[in-house]
This record gives C-alpha cells, structure tokens and sequence, in this order.
C-alpha cells in the first residue's frame, strides 16, 4: 500500500453506510496511512461522556440504547474539532451526517471547505444486513450499544433516511463514489483507496 507521498494535500471524506459495514475499517486505515484525521460522531460523544457527567448524564443512556441525539448536540460537538482543521489537512467524517436535517446544520461550513479543497463521499454498500450484525456481535472490543436491538434502530434509520440524504448531496455537486464492502478488508481498501486516488 503506498504510503504518505500526498499527505500535504488538504482532502475531505464523508463516509456513509450500515453499522458494520467497515467505515470504521477503512477510516482507520487512511489515518494510518495517509494521516487523515477521524471525526467520528460516535467516538467524539462518547470521548464527551467521560470527560463531562453532566453530558453524560443526560445523553448517555441514550446513547447505550443505540437511538440518535437530538442534531444540535451533534453538530455542537463536531463543530468544536471541525471548524479548527487548517487548510491543508485531511479529515474523515465516519458516520455523519445520517439525515438531511444534520446535513442542512454544517452544510454552509462543508460548501466552504469545499472551495479549500476537495470532499468526496463514500458511500459503503452491497452488504446483508444478516452479515452486518454478525460482524457487529462478533467485534472483540464492542461498545454498549453492539447489540441486535441497536443495530435494528440503525438499520432502520439509515434506510429511512439514506436515498434523501444522498440525493442532497448529489444536488450541492457533492463527488459520490460507491464502495461494495463485501470483499476482503484489503480488497475493499483498494477500492477506497482507487476512489480517493491516492
């Protein structure tokens, strides 16, 4: 795999898909690689969660039961590591936005990265959702909300609100590229990789 000849090229990704799909995977594959910078929505509440009780008093047990916090606190969180990002760096979006509403929240500040440099949408596909929840139970470290009844809530959220939110970017002349992620992790990094030419 190459490594980071083109890491000064400041890039955005924004990458969509079922829980287990292997966004997760592949983010973390381009952070090692090619030194992009993860904004996972998921790790960056959870990280909130420990460092503030009040924060985790009131959105936690929300959070454990696999459903959605409201898209203020959501994009207030982002917000605080995204706008910081220079010119040049290279960040991930690994899982958000979901819906068109948290879409419409940051959409000014993406269009205005945009004109910094390139964003590219990933979008995961082409995976059960039996195999799905298989890799989710099976994962060695899991989190709370890795159970059948939180993916249930997920996968019906994201097939509710996916074909919108992807017809918003398609509509603001986002790039969208698709990624079948029923291959081998290192078949489905090549397509990534291939899709992001780097």
């Amino acid at each position: 795999m190459r490594k980071k000849e083109t890491a000064s090229l400041g890039m955005g990704v924004i990458m969509v898909g079922m829980p287990g799909c292997g966004k997760g995977t592949q983010a973390k594959m381009l952070k090692e690689e090619f030194n992009f910078k993860i904004l996972g929505t998921g790790d960056l509440l959870r990280k909130r969660c420990q460092e503030e009780p009040s924060f985790e008093k009131q959105y936690g047990h929300i959070m454990d039961s696999g459903k959605l916090l409201p898209d203020d606190v959501v994009n207030e969180t982002l917000c605080k590591h995204f706008d910081s990002l220079p010119v040049w760096s290279r960040w991930i979006l690994d899982g958000f936005p979901r819906t068109i509403s948290q879409y419409q929240r940051i959409r000014e500040c993406l269009l205005e990265k945009r004109r910094e440099h390139p964003i590219i949408i990933l979008h995961f596909s082409g995976v059960l959702k039996i195999v799905l929840l298989g890799r989710i139970l099976s994962r060695k470290v899991g989190r709370k909300d890795d159970n059948k009844y939180s993916f249930a809530i997920r996968a019906k959220e994201y097939t509710e609100n996916t074909p919108g939110l992807m017809e918003v970017f398609k509509s603001d002349e986002f790039l969208v590229k698709m990624v079948r992620a029923t291959s081998h992790i290192e078949l489905v990094s090549a397509n990534v990789l291939s899709a992001l030419n780097l």
